[in-house]
C-alpha cells in the first residue's frame, strides 16, 4: 500500500447536482484532504490523469455538493500545489471539523483491486466514520470489499477528537478501475463521489446524531440527479496570430483572450515554442481568460517562425478543451539592440590611469589589432604588444638590427594576414622603410626601402594596407604639401612593382583639397576615404588620374585622422576621432594655441542614407574625452572596431598625448594574448621548488622538467647547500632540455635543504629549492585485539546520542538515513523513505561537515524514488525501489553539480527490487547488481561502454547440495550483494548467512558463524579490510532482538571467515539507537589510509538509528637512531630483529634492527 506523499496533479472540477440549501448542513464543518499535489504525482494510472489529479477532482465534487447545502467545507489544497504531511495534519487540528477525509487511490501491481478505508484513532468516532464510508463506497462502486484497516498515516493522526479517515476507493494502476473514474462524467466517478457523501450522511445521522438534511440520496434513498452536462460547447480566441517586434535581449509580452462557453472542465494552455516563448498560465477557468505570452529568448537578429532567418520553426500556443482546439501562431522580428557601449578600460590622462598598466599609454602614436592583441607604436621607437581586452603589457617586438633610420624610427603599424607591418616617418632625402614580423618572437624583415616619394614631402604619418601579404598588396600613404596626395606602392612577393601618385581635388576636379597634416588614405576598391588634421572624413573617387571628392562626413568637429565604417543591425555606422570644438583668441580668427586639440574621443555616427549625406550622431566615447590638459597638435591617433554586426562590438580609441580606452557592447568573444617569447637564450623549469619525504635509508625521487629556448650549449646541473649530500641527480648535465630526476635519501630524521642550480651558456641561471623531510619508520599494529585502545570514534550521530545533524534525520516518518557511499574524501548520505522525497547530501568524510546536496531532478515516481547507493568508476549511482509493475531506474551523477542521468532503465521490471545496489567492473565493462524479493535469485545488468542494454540477467542461488537457496529478501534493503572481481560474490542478509557464492550462484564453505557477530541478530552489511597481514571484517549486528541498537562487530578472519568465533569488539558499545531498523537498511565502508594502509576508517550507517566514523590507528612511528651499512656493523654489538630474534652481525640484511651495546639499546637501519 502506498503512503501519502507529494505529487504533481492537474486541477479538475467535478460537480454533483446541487440541492436546495437546508439549515441542517450549515451547522457543521467538513475538511477534505485531496492526497498529493505539486511535485509528487503519487501513484500512476495507465496514463493521465493520475492519482493526485483524480483525488482533487473527487474532493472538488464532494465540496461542491456540500457547499450547495450550506455546509462549511475546507480543503487542504484547491490546486496543483505541494502541501506537507505535517501541514495537512495541523490543518485538521486547527479547523477542528466534524469529519476529516483524506482522499486517495491505491496502487500495487496492476491487477490488485477493490476498496479499503483507513483510520488511526481507536477512541472517538474515526472507526465508525471509516465503517460508514467503506460501506457506501463498496455499495456505490461495486468492487471488492478490502475492509476497514488501522494505520498511523500522518494526516489522520492529528486529534482523537476529530473523526479522521483515509479512503483508497480503487486501484489507479488497475486499468478496469481507472477506466471507471478517469472522466468526471462517468458513472464510476459519480459513484466514487456519492460513496463519500452517503457515508458522511450515514455517519452524521446514525452515529453522531447530527441534525443533517437533506440526504444526498435525494430523500427516498434514490441517487441525486446528476447535474446536466453542458451542451454545444464552444472555444474561441481573440486572435489566431501574435507578432513580436523587439531588439536582441528584450523580453516583450503580448496577450490574447480565450472564451469558453458550455465547457465542463478547465481550458488547457500549451506551448510549442522550444525555449523561445512562454505563457503566464497553463490552464484557464472553463469560461476563459487572458493569456500573456512572453518572448523569453530573443537572442538572434532576424525573423522567427516558419521560414524565419533566425529560427525556422512553427511556434504556436495551443488552447484546448477535450476535442476543441485553437492555435495562436507566433512570429517575431528581432533587431539588433541600440548601439550603446560600456567601458572596459581607460588608460588616459583624463582617467588618471594612463600608466596604470606599467607603460605610458599617452606616448602611443598608432596601433592595430591582430589575434586578440594591440600592436602599438610606442614612443616612436618600439612596437609594444598589449592584450586587447585587458590592456596587459605582453612585451615588445624584437627590432633586431634592421629597424633604424628616418625622422621617427617607427610611426604607424598595420596587420595583414597575421603579419605585422610597421613604417618609419621619412622626410625628403631619407628612406621610407617598412618592416614585417611574421610572429611575435620573430626578428623583423625589411620589405620596402625607397626614396621615391612620388612628389610627397614626407611619408609615414599614417599607413594603410590592403590585399594579400606577401603575394599581392597595396601600401597607401597620404601627404599634404600644398597639394594633398595619395601615394601608393603596389607590392608583389615583397617587390614594389608600381609607385603611384594621385592628387586630391574637390568635386570640380580642379580645386585642390587640403587636408593639412597627418593625412590618412583608405583604399576602397579603386577609390579612397581620406582624413587628416582639421578636415572632415572625405570620400574621393578616381577620375582621369585624380581623386575627386564625392561626399564627406560632417562629424561635428572638423579635425581628426581616422574614419572606420562598420555595420550594426543592418545599418552602416562610422567611428571617427574628434576633438573639442575650435576655440579662437578673443576678437580674432586665430585659434587659441592653449585650448585646441584637447578632449579627443571616438564619435559613433549612423549613416541614415547609405552615403553619409544624412547622418545621426550616436555618442562620444569617452563622453568627456581622453584628456583635457595636453594638446594633440597633429591630431594623431586611430580607432579600431570589431563586431559580428548584431550581438557584440568592441572598439578601441587612441589619441597621442591623451591615451587610449576600450569599449564594448554585448559579450565579445574572449581573447587572450600570450606574452612574447624572447629570442635570447633562456632556461626554465616547471617547478621552482621540490619537496621530498622518505624514511631513513629509503629514497624519494621527484622529476623536474627543464625547458630551454635559443640555447647555445648543454645544460649543467649542480647541487649545493648544507644537506646536498642527501640529494643526488640522475645526470650532471643535459644535452637538450628534458627530464631531470632528483633523489633524496635521508640519513637522519628532520628537515634537510639544498639548492639545485641549472646553467647554460648565455642564459640566466635557474635555481630550484630542495626540501626533504626524513621520517621515522612506520610500523603497523596489525593485531586489533591487542590494540583496542587504538580504535577511536571520530564522529557519531545517533538517537542514543540525541544529536541528530542538520543533513539527515533518524525519524522513520521522514526521509531518513537509508544508505551511504564514499568517493575519495566525500561521504554521500541518502535520506529516503517510501513515497517520500529523497535527498543525497555531501559531507566531508573526515569531520562530517556539510558540503552540499546532489540534484534530484528527473527522478521517476516509484515506491522509493531512491533506495540504495553505490560507486561506479568514481561516480555515484543509485537505484529506486520498485514493485513489479513500476519502472526500475538506476541513476548516475557525472559530478556533484550535475543532474542525475539514467544508467539502467527497465520499465515494468517484473520484480520487487532496488533497496540495495552494488557495482563491479568499470563503466566500460561492468555490472549493476540487485537483489530480488522472495526468490532464490539475484539479478544484474551489464554495462558496456557507459551504457546498458537494460536486459535482466539472473543468477539462481544454490546451497551446497545444489538445491535452491532462498535468502528471503524483501528487495528493499534487507540484503546486500558484494561482488568480487572473479565473478563470485558475497551476500549479507537479515537473519541469514554472511556467505560467499561462486560465479554460478552456488554457496561456498565461506560462511560467517552467527556467534562471530556477538549480537542478537544478523545485519545486512559488512566490509572486509586488512591491517598488515591480518584480515578482518566489520559486520552489522544488533544488540537487541528487536532490530534495535545496531552495531558493527569487528571480527578477525585471518584464518578464514568460517573459523571466526567471536568479535573483537562491537561499536558503538551502547548501539546507535533503540528505534527498530524495520527494513534492515545498513551500510559499512572500510577505507585504508596512512603510508602503509594501516589506518582504517570505518563508516557505518544504520537506518533510523545513526551514522558514525570509527578509526583504527594501526600505524605507529618507530624512530630510528642511526643508519649504518652492513660492513660497518660492529662486532661487539648485539642485533635483534623486530620479533626479538638475535641475528649475527655477519648475517644482517637490509632492514630495521634493535642494536644493543653495553647498557644502550637503539633502533638502527642497516643498508
Amino acid at each position: 500500500m502506498k503512503k501519502i506523499s507529494t505529487l504533481l496533479a492537474i486541477l479538475a472540477m467535478a460537480m454533483i447536482a446541487p440541492f436546495s440549501a437546508n439549515a441542517g448542513w450549515n451547522s457543521y464543518r467538513v475538511m477534505l484532504d485531496p492526497g498529493h499535489g505539486g511535485s509528487d504525482p503519487g501513484a500512476s494510472g495507465p496514463s493521465a490523469p493520475h492519482e493526485g489529479e483524480l483525488a482533487l477532482r473527487c474532493a472538488n465534487s464532494v465540496e461542491s455538493w456540500l457547499k450547495s447545502q450550506g455546509c462549511q467545507v475546507k480543503k487542504t489544497r484547491s490546486s496543483n500545489v505541494y502541501v506537507s504531511l505535517s501541514a495537512r495534519r495541523s490543518a485538521s487540528v486547527s479547523y477542528d471539523p466534524y469529519i476529516f477525509c483524506s482522499i486517495h487511490l491505491n496502487a500495487f501491481n496492476g491487477s490488485a483491486h477493490g476498496t479499503e478505508t483507513w483510520y488511526y484513532w481507536s477512541g472517538g468516532n474515526s472507526r465508525n466514520l471509516a465503517n460508514k464510508v467503506q460501506t457506501t463506497l463498496v455499495q456505490q462502486l461495486g468492487r471488492t470489499n478490502r475492509g476497514v484497516k488501522q494505520n498511523g498515516w500522518t494526516v489522520i493522526t492529528g486529534s482523537a477528537n476529530v473523526p479522521a479517515i483515509l479512503t483508497e476507493a480503487l486501484f489507479v494502476d488497475n486499468r478496469t478501475e481507472w477506466d471507471m473514474i478517469n472522466q468526471t462524467n462517468k458513472s464510476g466517478f459519480k459513484a466514487w463521489v456519492n460513496g463519500h457523501l452517503y457515508g458522511f450522511y450515514d455517519f452524521g445521522k446514525g452515529v453522531q446524531g447530527m441534525n443533517i438534511s437533506p440526504d444526498p440520496r435525494g430523500g427516498g434513498g434514490s441517487t441525486p440527479t446528476p447535474q446536466p452536462q453542458p451542451t454545444n460547447p464552444t472555444l474561441t480566441v481573440s486572435t489566431t496570430s501574435l507578432h513580436f517586434t523587439c531588439s536582441v535581449g528584450e523580453k516583450p509580452t503580448l496577450s490574447f483572450t480565450v472564451k469558453g462557453e458550455n465547457l465542463s472542465s478547465n481550458i488547457k494552455v500549451g506551448s510549442r515554442t522550444p525555449g523561445r516563448f512562454s505563457t503566464n498560465v497553463s490552464e484557464l477557468p472553463k469560461t476563459g481568460g487572458t493569456v500573456t505570452v512572453t518572448f523569453a529568448n530573443a537572442d538572434k537578429v532576424g525573423s522567427y517562425g516558419e521560414g524565419g532567418t533566425a529560427n525556422n520553426y512553427k511556434f504556436f500556443i495551443a488552447v484546448t478543451n477535450g476535442s476543441l482546439r485553437k492555435e495562436v501562431i507566433i512570429t517575431a522580428e528581432v533587431k539588433a539592440p541600440p548601439l550603446s557601449l560600456s567601458e572596459g578600460w581607460n588608460l588616459s590622462e583624463k582617467s588618471g590611469k594612463k600608466s596604470s598598466k606599467g607603460y605610458d599609454a599617452s606616448v602611443i602614436r598608432n596601433f592595430c589589432y591582430n589575434d586578440g592583441k594591440l600592436y602599438c607604436v610606442y614612443n616612436h621607437s618600439d612596437i609594444k604588444v598589449i592584450d586587447a581586452q585587458t590592456g596587459t603589457d605582453l612585451g615588445n617586438l624584437n627590432k633586431g638590427e634592421v629597424v633604424t633610420g628616418g625622422t621617427l624610427t617607427l610611426c604607424d603599424v598595420k596587420a595583414i594576414n597575421g603579419h605585422i607591418l610597421a613604417c618609419n616617418l621619412a622626410a625628403s632625402g631619407q628612406k621610407l622603410r617598412i618592416y614585417e614580423w611574421s610572429k611575435d618572437n620573430a626578428l623583423p624583415k625589411l620589405v620596402l626601402e625607397t626614396g621615391d616619394f612620388q612628389g610627397a614631402s614626407r611619408l609615414g604619418d599614417c599607413m594603410e594596407i590592403v590585399g594579400t601579404y606577401p603575394t599581392d598588396y597595396w601600401i597607401a600613404f597620404g601627404n599634404e604639401n600644398g597639394q594633398t596626395r595619395i601615394i601608393e606602392y603596389h607590392m608583389q612577393n615583397n617587390n614594389c612593382v608600381l609607385a603611384k601618385n594621385t592628387p586630391v581635388y574637390r568635386e570640380d576636379g580642379k580645386t585642390n583639397l587640403s587636408t593639412q597634416a597627418t593625412v590618412r588614405a583608405y583604399p576602397m576598391g579603386g577609390n579612397w576615404w581620406i582624413d587628416g588634421k582639421d578636415s572632415y572624413p572625405t570620400y574621393v573617387v578616381q577620375r582621369d588620374g585624380k581623386a575627386c571628392r564625392q561626399t564627406f562626413v560632417d562629424t561635428g568637429e572638423s579635425w581628426g585622422s581616422c574614419h572606420h565604417e562598420f555595420y550594426w543591425g543592418g545599418q552602416k555606422y562610422s567611428a571617427n576621432l574628434v576633438f573639442n570644438g575650435k576655440e579662437y583668441l578673443p576678437g580674432t580668427q586665430t585659434m587659441d594655441p592653449e585650448k585646441n586639440y584637447k578632449g579627443a574621443r571616438m564619435r559613433l555616427i549612423q549613416d541614415l542614407k547609405g552615403d553619409f549625406t544624412r547622418i545621426q550622431q550616436v555618442g562620444d566615447f569617452p563622453r568627456n574625452g581622453l584628456g583635457d590638459t595636453s594638446r594633440n597638435t597633429n591630431a594623431t591617433g586611430d580607432i579600431i572596431v570589431r563586431t559580428d554586426g548584431n550581438n557584440w562590438l568592441e572598439a578601441w580609441v587612441l589619441s597621442t598625448t591623451h591615451g587610449m580606452a576600450y569599449y564594448k557592447h554585448g559579450t565579445p568573444p574572449k581573447t587572450e594574448g600570450q606574452p612574447i617569447q624572447s629570442t635570447e637564450p633562456m632556461l626554465s623549469v616547471d617547478k621552482s621548488s621540490l619537496s621530498f619525504s622518505a624514511k631513513q635509508g629509503q629514497t624519494d625521487v621527484q622529476e623536474l622538467t627543464v625547458s630551454g629556448s635559443n640555447l647555445k650549449g648543454a645544460i649543467t646541473a649542480t647541487l649545493s647547500g648544507a644537506n646536498a649530500n642527501m640529494f643526488s641527480l640522475s645526470a650532471p648535465s643535459l644535452g637538450t632540455p628534458g627530464k631531470l630526476s632528483v633523489s633524496y635519501k635521508p640519513t637522519a630524521e628532520g628537515t634537510h635543504k639544498a639548492t639545485l642550480t641549472l646553467s647554460s651558456q648565455g642564459a640566466a641561471n635557474v635555481t630550484v629549492a630542495l626540501t626533504g623531510t626524513g621520517e621515522a619508520t612506520i610500523v603497523v599494529k596489525e593485531d586489533i585485539a591487542s590494540n583496542t585502545d587504538r580504535m577511536h570514534t571520530k564522529w557519531i550521530y545517533s538517537t542514543n546520542k540525541n544529536n541528530t545533524p542538520s543533513w539527515t534525520t533518524f525519524d522513520a516518518s521522514q526521509p531518513a538515513n537509508r544508505d551511504i557511499a564514499l568517493i575519495g574524501s566525500q561521504l554521500y548520505v541518502l535520506n529516503s523513505k517510501n513515497w517520500g522525497i529523497p535527498a543525497v547530501n555531501i559531507l566531508n568524510a573526515e569531520d562530517a561537515s556539510y558540503k552540499g546536496t546532489l540534484s534530484m531532478e528527473g527522478l521517476v515516481s516509484a515506491t522509493g524514488k531512491l533506495g540504495g547507493l553505490a560507486v561506479a568508476d568514481g561516480k555515484l549511482i543509485a537505484s529506486n525501489i520498485v514493485t513489479a509493475a513500476q519502472n526500475l531506474r538506476v541513476y548516475i551523477w557525472d559530478n556533484d553539480a550535475a543532474a542525475p542521468r539514467v544508467l539502467v532503465q527497465k520499465d515494468a521490471a517484473g520484480i520487487i527490487t532496488g533497496g540495495s545496489i552494488a557495482f563491479s567492473g568499470t563503466l566500460n565493462n561492468g555490472r549493476v547488481w540487485l537483489t530480488k524479493e522472495g526468490a532464490n535469485e539475484i539479478v544484474y545488468f551489464e554495462i558496456k561502454n557507459g551504457s546498458c542494454d537494460n536486459n535482466i540477467h539472473t543468477i539462481a542461488l544454490k546451497n551446497a547440495k545444489g538445491e535452491a537457496y532462498k535468502y528471503g529478501s524483501d528487495g528493499r534493503g534487507a540484503s546486500k550483494i558484494y561482488p568480487n572481481a572473479d565473478g563470485s560474490f558475497w551476500m549479507v542478509q537479515k537473519d541469514g548467512d554472511v556467505a560467499k557464492f561462486d560465479a554460478s550462484g552456488k554457496i561456498t564453505d565461506e560462511v560467517l558463524p552467527a556467534a562471530a557477530l556477538g549480537g542478537s541478530r544478523y545485519g545486512t552489511a559488512f566490509a572486509p579490510f586488512n591491517v598488515g597481514n591480518k584480515k578482518y571484517i566489520a559486520a552489522i549486528t544488533y544488540k537487541t532482538g528487536n532490530i534495535g541498537n545496531g552495531q558493527i562487530a569487528i571480527i578477525d578472519v585471518t584464518d578464514g571467515i568460517a573459523k571466526a568465533t567471536a568479535p573483537i569488539m562491537n561499536l558503538p558499545e551502547e548501539g546507535f539507537g533503540s528505534v527498530n531498523n524495520a527494513q534492515f537498511a545498513s551500510t559499512v565502508i572500510a577505507q585504508a589510509g596512512g603510508s602503509l594502509n594501516g589506518n582504517i576508517s570505518l563508516y557505518v550507517n544504520v537506518h533510523n538509528q545513526g551514522i558514525a566514523r570509527f578509526l583504527y590507528e594501526g600505524e605507529s612511528k618507530d624512530a630510528i637512531s642511526d643508519v649504518i651499512s652492513i660492513k660497518d656493523a660492529e662486532g661487539d654489538a648485539e642485533y635483534y630483529n623486530l620479533q626479538g630474534v638475535r641475528i649475527a652481525a655477519d648475517n644482517l640484511t637490509t632492514g630495521v634492527y634493535i642494536r644493543r651495546q653495553g647498557n644502550k639499546a637503539e633502533k638502527v637501519y642497516v643498508k
